[in-house]
């Protein structure tokens, strides 16, 4: 499933059709037998099966660390 929505960024940004993540919604149809991934990422946005939002509010937090961790450093530094 990751590769489908792989592809369909890819096809999207060569043909200047950009996805808007904050307004995509997307519905998995499939058996309950299947192996259902446990997340999918489109662009910057993470999203688990079951409808968390875990891993995409951890990723964010991650990186917003690394910039309150150099802007600290600026103000140390007196810039």
């Amino acid at each position: 499933m990751q590769s489908v929505v792989d592809d369909v960024i890819t096809w999207s940004g060569a043909n200047v059709m950009n996805i808007n993540t904050r307004e995509t919604k997307e519905m998995v149809l499939v058996l309950l037998s299947c192996n259902l991934p446990s997340q999918i990422v489109i662009g910057d946005l993470t999203v688990e099966m079951k409808l968390k939002w875990n891993d995409h509010v951890a990723y964010i937090c991650y990186k917003m660390n690394k910039h309150l961790h150099f802007l600290k450093q600026l103000k140390r530094a007196g810039m």
